[in-house]
């Protein structure tokens, strides 16, 4: 069951598309993922979303090897999630070179509260940028109101983010100490808007 999970979560990160280049006989060129090749067209998606299909009489030269450009400048990000730390999160970010960055969740309700902070590092991208897989290493705490008492849970978690188009999943594992036993399954489910 656990590595079915983790196959699932995991799978899209060798999926990821590839910018590939394509230069015509006369020597323009187009940048895209290559969707479908047959013997006598190439169907490309442009970086700008537009499909192109084109015979393959009028292509030179196909270089397939290009990862796609990424800006050199980094991005802050901004959301809110349900789930760990605290129940329902406000999440911050700040994406320095675009392969690694810091977000700080946190929430507060009368039940739950905590607040987590997080290490980010780029596993693919496609070329929109729509699709962003990442491995955090985060340290929390947070607690739960059960009857008169709480309990709480402060941790190291290693887990894998997704955000597709704003849609934004976090999973992962966390060990630490306090009122839970070892390891503890952690995750989140919501919106975080990439400002790029």
């Amino acid at each position: 069951m656990f590595c079915t999970l983790l196959l699932s979560i995991l799978l899209p990160t060798f999926c990821v598309a590839q910018l590939s280049t394509i230069t015509m006989v006369d020597g323009e060129e187009y940048r895209g993922v290559i969707v479908e090749e047959t013997n006598d067209t190439i169907r490309m998606r442009l970086n700008s979303g537009s499909m192109m299909i084109v015979p393959r009489r009028v292509v030179r030269i196909i270089d397939y090897s290009q990862r796609f450009e990424k800006a050199s400048a980094g991005f802050w990000s901004l959301g809110a999630v349900v789930g760990t730390p605290g129940a329902i999160n406000l999440v911050v970010g700040r994406h320095f070179d675009q392969d690694w960055g810091v977000r700080l969740t946190g929430g507060y309700i009368d039940d739950m509260r905590g607040i987590q902070c997080d290490l980010l590092g780029l596993v693919g991208e496609n070329s929109s940028g729509s699709l962003r897989h990442s491995l955090g290493l985060g340290v929390g705490t947070f607690k739960i109101r059960e009857g008169s008492s709480w309990e709480n849970w402060t941790y190291v978690m290693g887990g894998y983010n997704l955000n597709w188009w704003g849609f934004n999943v976090d999973i992962g594992l966390s060990v630490g100490s306090g009122s839970f036993s070892n390891p503890q399954m952690q995750g989140g489910i919501g919106y975080v808007h990439q400002f790029r």
